[in-house]
């Protein structure tokens, strides 16, 4: 008889035993890699969408114009105004009108910046008089936003530069604010300052000696 050579059964379940668990690490392995992977794309992203909606603000605060408007009901509303339940209202330069374009819009934008629960809100009125064009224009900047405020320096009848939270309504037809700093807090980041110029780009530097900026 031929003595046939092979694997007992002890040796087959020893291997399968060791496969099993090397296959299994590799999936906790492969399965942990894509998970932390996936966090880092999330993150990256939501940083993204942070430096965009910061980005956007910025290029809004830093073309401050002195220019009333119209509302809807045809009175007239100060170029600046701060209000704690319609957030923050101005009008601003930059809305570029392409040559040789017909095009019925103004060259400045009314803008608006307003907390709706937990959405940090942008409108905006390619018109700015609303008599002329009510229709208004809005985007979410910042989801999940758990408090959203402003600060203002402004020239007023003290020597110096003042911070207010609020806008004097005496100031409202007569200058600008120099300097907005806003307040965001985001469950990721925390609380978020950023000080951006206003009407006046030298008063940044009346301001960088100011602990709390």
């Amino acid at each position: 008889m031929v003595k046939t050579k092979g694997f007992t059964l002890i040796e087959l379940i020893v291997a399968v035993s060791i496969f099993s668990i090397i296959s299994t690490a590799a999936y906790f392995f492969i399965s942990n890699v894509l998970n932390a992977n996936e966090r880092s794309e999330d993150v990256a992203a939501q940083l993204v969408d942070l430096q965009k909606g910061m980005r956007l603000m910025q290029q809004d605060f830093e073309q401050l114009v002195n220019r009333p408007i119209r509302d809807a009901y045809g009175s007239t509303q100060p170029a600046f105004s701060l209000q704690a339940d319609t957030g923050v209202t101005f009008t601003r330069l930059g809305w570029p009108v392409l040559p040789m374009v017909q095009s019925p819009r103004s060259e400045v934008l009314r803008v608006q910046y307003e907390l709706d629960g937990e959405r940090l809100m942008r409108r905006y009125w390619p018109i700015p008089d609303q008599a002329d064009d009510p229709k208004v224009r809005e985007m979410v900047v910042f989801d999940e936003v758990k408090q959203f405020s402003l600060r203002l320096l402004y020239e007023g009848t003290q020597p110096g530069p003042q911070w207010a939270q609020t806008w004097p309504d005496a100031l409202s037809d007569a200058v600008l604010p120099q300097a907005i700093e806003v307040l965001i807090e985001l469950p990721r980041y925390g609380e978020i300052k950023r000080l951006f110029r206003g009407s006046h780009s030298n008063a940044i530097r009346a301001v960088t000696d100011d602990e709390s900026v």
